[in-house]
């Protein structure tokens, strides 16, 4: 720092505008100079992802303007001390090593890093204290306070999709059993809140007639995912079942063997939950040439937190 910036900030007046504290100061050498004590922590994220942790590296600049020079002067601050709060650790967990007691050196720039994970669904802040301290021959002379916050989002980045739908439908003497499970879905969505993804579907078909037998038939299908948050917070996801084919045979003794090809179709669903995750149950069609039937297929959506960098 030049030796006349540390002579003039002996003399400043304060004047607080927002998050920073402007000082003005007296004008070594006739020359008018005003200083400005800002945080500097980088670009942050729109919003972060449950379970993901992030840091971010806390210092405190001074901007310095002489009146007639166009340039700024830039310095970082070497006598300060930081403080931070979370509104809401139900959402944000501080997971910061800090050693207390311990204080800047002098002749280094002032800096501290705060790690946090989110633990949590929704919006909170951060709330930054900054004390920047002047001095002369080891005597304090004047504290300067900054405050700031940081605006944190925490959503869903991942979500586990599980279906459950049982159809049932007689056709006179037969009857024809139908199961359709997804058991592990999972969407990943952005920051900004959409999500895709594609699972498999577990088909059980269960076709028969009396005095003649039955048929188990095993199929796995897919079930294309897709999904958004909207600005209430609320999930909506999108469930498109490809089609089933196959075929069932049953002998009947005495009257031969039957059946043929079979295909089905599972009418889309469409599921809306807070963004925490939930259960409905919805009206599901399942529909072949030869009948449609209805059932009450339940759908569980299920935030996951992300995977957790060291």
């Amino acid at each position: 720092m030049p030796r006349w910036l540390h002579v003039f900030t002996m003399l400043i007046l304060t004047l607080g505008i927002g998050s920073v504290f402007q000082t003005v100061a007296a004008q070594p050498a006739g020359i008018p100079t005003t200083v400005t004590y800002i945080f500097n922590y980088g670009n942050t994220k729109e919003a972060l992802c449950l379970g993901e942790k992030v840091s971010y590296k806390v210092s405190i600049q001074a901007r310095v303007v002489v009146q007639g020079d166009p340039d700024v002067s830039q310095y970082h601050v070497t006598n300060a001390t930081l403080t931070e709060t979370v509104q809401n650790s139900n959402i944000l967990k501080d997971s910061s090593t800090i050693v207390p007691g311990l204080s800047p050196s002098n002749d280094e720039p002032f800096s501290q890093t705060y790690t946090f994970v989110a633990v949590g669904l929704g919006r909170t802040k951060i709330d930054l204290v900054g004390v920047v301290v002047t001095q002369s021959n080891n005597v304090v002379e004047t504290e300067y306070t900054l405050h700031d916050t940081i605006s944190v989002r925490v959503v869903p980045c991942r979500l586990k999709v599980i279906t459950n739908a049982r159809w049932n439908q007689s056709m006179g003497p037969a009857n024809v059993k139908a199961y359709a499970v997804v058991y592990n879905g999972e969407m990943v969505g952005d920051a900004n809140g959409y999500y895709s993804g594609t699972a498999q579907v577990v088909w059980i078909v269960k076709a028969s007639i009396p005095g003649c037998g039955q048929t188990n038939t095993l199929k796995l299908g897919t079930v294309e995912m897709k999904g958004k948050i909207d600005l209430d917070e609320q999930l909506h996801v999108d469930l498109d079942y490809q089609q089933l084919s196959g075929s069932e045979i049953i002998n009947c003794p005495g009257l031969g063997t039957g059946g043929g090809g079979v295909f089905a179709a599972a009418s889309p669903l469409k599921v809306q939950v807070p963004n925490f995750g939930g259960v409905v149950q919805l009206q599901q069609t399942l529909r072949n040439p030869s009948f449609s039937v209805d059932t009450m297929t339940y759908v569980y959506v299920v935030p996951v937190p992300v995977p957790s960098k060291p």
